[in-house]
């Protein structure tokens, strides 16, 4: 559950091919914004309810964490694949 990533001068690059590199990418995001609590809430989440990419997209949106072009990209392929719903999309408005 460990997700590959490497240093660039763009910034870190993540290699997201699972739904739990894609949840600890996005929960990186938001604690490196200093949001600590709502990534200790997300856990505790995930620890009742299971991973949940969508809440941790609508939590980053809410809270305007500007999420690396990787999950970026990641989302909009999953949602083209039809493994996320289109509304996971809103995140990056």
């Amino acid at each position: 559950m460990s997700i590959q990533k490497s240093a660039t001068s763009t910034g870190t690059i993540y290699n997201m091919q699972y739904s739990e590199d894609l949840w600890e990418a996005i929960l990186a995001d938001i604690s490196e914004v200093g949001l600590v609590s709502v990534v200790n809430d997300l856990l505790e989440n995930e620890r009742h309810d299971g991973i949940n990419i969508e809440l941790a997209l609508d939590w980053a949106s809410y809270y305007n964490v500007s999420l690396s072009e990787e999950i970026k990209e990641t989302v909009r392929e999953w949602v083209a694949g039809g493994d996320l719903e289109p509304a996971a999309l809103e995140a990056f408005k």
